[in-house]
């Protein structure tokens, strides 16, 4: 269901990125809709009738089915191999966002998936227009996936975008088998984040003493503070 303001909810068959990311066309057919609809907002939440979600729904469909390329982010979500493989053969676009600034990358749904990932990294997905999605793998306990966007050439040092972390800071609360990968490849121990955080102070609270032995020996500086003052020891 999806909930708007003033309507109990629109049953739909899936949840879609260009729905929730606020496509402006969905929102314009959904306005519209509403505006055609319903004359008073007096009631809190008016129930929508059969008649009203069938307009809704043929007014979404030909907006969220545009094109091959939001079909290969379905089936990269859905780990479907087979299908992401045949709509890259027929043109779909390994380098597809949902967003501009490519923080919802086809990659991103892919990192579950490390054979998915080769399959749009050898179709010519641009690390650089993805560097947040080795940040994403790092965070979601993926090593198989880290390696694999390692190996492809993300830059260890990337950041995501929400919060500028690095791949380092993301993984030194989750595994500590991914911060042995990235250290390998040279990233920077010391980088922060837009909090002032560092690898080392995120391992130090959350207990993971095997992290913060293997930041030390390869020279994180526990003397830095976050923008709180705080520094690895004090958290």
């Amino acid at each position: 269901y999806y909930f708007v303001p003033g309507v109990c909810g629109i049953k739909v068959e899936r949840i879609t990125m260009d729905y929730v990311t606020s496509d402006s066309a969905i929102v314009g057919n959904l306005a519209q809709l509403l505006r055609s609809s319903y004359r008073s907002t007096a009631m809190p939440c008016t129930p929508l009738d059969d008649d009203t979600v069938r307009r809704f729904a043929d007014n979404l469909q030909p907006t969220l089915h545009r094109d091959r390329n939001y079909d290969l982010v379905i089936a990269a979500m859905d780990g479907e191999i087979d299908e992401v493989r045949t709509l890259l053969r027929e043109g779909a676009d390994p380098n597809y966002s949902t967003q501009p600034n490519g923080e919802s990358s086809v990659l991103y749904y892919a990192a579950f998936n490390p054979e998915i990932l080769r399959l749009l990294l050898n179709a010519g997905a641009d690390p650089k227009r993805a560097p947040g999605v080795l940040v994403y793998a790092c965070g979601m306990r993926r090593p198989d996936a880290v390696a694999t966007l390692l190996g492809a050439g993300f830059d260890p040092n990337g950041r995501r975008q929400a919060d500028s972390a690095t791949c380092l800071i993301a993984a030194a609360c989750t595994s500590t088998d991914i911060v042995k990968k990235v250290l390998d490849r040279r990233a920077n121990v010391n980088a922060t984040d837009r909090g002032g955080s560092t690898a080392l102070m995120e391992a130090a609270q959350c207990g993971n003493i095997e992290a913060v032995k293997l930041l030390l020996t390869a020279g994180a500086d526990p003397s830095l503070r976050n923008q709180f003052g705080k520094t690895a020891e004090d958290l």
